[in-house]
């Protein structure tokens, strides 16, 4: 009898550690692209702020274009945008860093970042949501 109810727990505990987790929220993929007056962010990065809280999903921004990595996909619901733009310094050493000046990359206002007045709604959905931003 203890020898099967044993065996009974035992199998419950595994079956328990099976199939789909429904920790966290529900998330996304969202892709788009990223214009400043016109014309694609040549390289930065965008980052998702769930409102009122939540985990931050970002993106590196490459040629105006984005897309979330399904293992940091966006929460569902309210966001905040934030948008900044980097020199790309993709594969490059340190010294080649250093010593090879870098185009400076576009001056983007505070409104789109620090202080960023960007917001989107996440939708559940199947597939990729696209969103994509015309900044002024």
């Amino acid at each position: 009898m203890l020898q099967s109810l044993r065996v009974s727990l035992l199998i419950l505990l595994l079956l328990s550690g099976c199939g789909e987790s429904d920790s966290g929220p529900t998330r996304r993929i969202v892709e788009g692209t990223v214009q400043y007056k016109g014309v694609p962010i040549e390289f930065g990065s965008i980052r998702f702020i769930p409102q009122p809280e939540g985990p931050v999903a970002s993106a590196e921004i490459t040629q105006g274009k984005y897309q979330t990595p399904k293992a940091n996909a966006v929460p569902i619901g309210d966001v905040k945008v934030e948008i900044s733009a980097l020199p790309n310094t993709a594969g490059m050493t340190e010294e080649q860093i250093l010593s090879t000046p870098q185009k400076a990359p576009v001056s983007i206002p505070d409104k789109y970042n620090r202080n960023t007045t960007l917001t989107a709604k996440i939708t559940e959905g199947s597939g990729s949501l696209t969103l994509d931003f015309k900044l002024d």
